[in-house]
């Protein structure tokens, strides 16, 4: 990892790694390693790599909420918790198979699982998983509209619609 400043005093940070993801907390940007199941800090006021930091297998995407980065672990099935304060990892919680996309609804943060066919829920407040609700094959990206998560499912061609405690319902898209 190294600095590169152009004439056009634009500052380019050469990572070593093919970056997934980024998020900004205060003066630091933390960006995904899928390769390295890491996660770098980069301190943006100096503009320099300040650590890595090892969380599950393939971290794909990073969600701030507070002071605590949550990160979907693809591969490892896994959501890791990152104090930004310390950067370190506080917690590391089991979803299901292929955690990819997230959201937030109040305290409770919704982890599409792609190869699970499902959405977990996770309390943020207590930083504990709370439960698993099936829904459709290959889910992806999550929208809330009046007061119901609805969830893509890529391979099965449809939109589950779920309240924050049981599904609802399913309906074909279709394809």
């Amino acid at each position: 990892i190294f600095v590169q400043v152009n004439r056009t005093h634009r500052i380019n940070i050469i990572l070593d790694f093919y970056p997934l993801f980024s998020v900004v907390s205060g003066d630091k940007l933390y960006v995904g390693d899928g390769i390295n199941n890491t996660i770098a800090v980069i301190d943006t006021t100096k503009n320099i790599f300040v650590k890595n930091i090892l969380v599950g297998q393939a971290p794909s995407a990073g969600l701030l909420i507070g002071t605590n980065l949550y990160i979907t672990n693809t591969q490892s099935g896994t959501v890791s918790i990152i104090d930004t304060a310390t950067d370190t990892v506080k917690k590391t919680l089991t979803v299901e198979r292929g955690p990819k996309y997230m959201i937030l609804s109040g305290s409770n943060l919704f982890v599409s699982n792609t190869l699970g066919d499902s959405v977990s829920i996770i309390d943020t407040t207590t930083q504990t998983y709370l439960r698993t609700i099936p829904v459709g094959s290959g889910p992806t990206e999550m929208s809330f509209l009046y007061g119901k998560l609805y969830v893509a499912n890529s391979t099965s061609s449809s939109v589950t619609f779920i309240n924050t405690s049981k599904l609802l319902g399913t309906i074909s898209t279709g394809l």
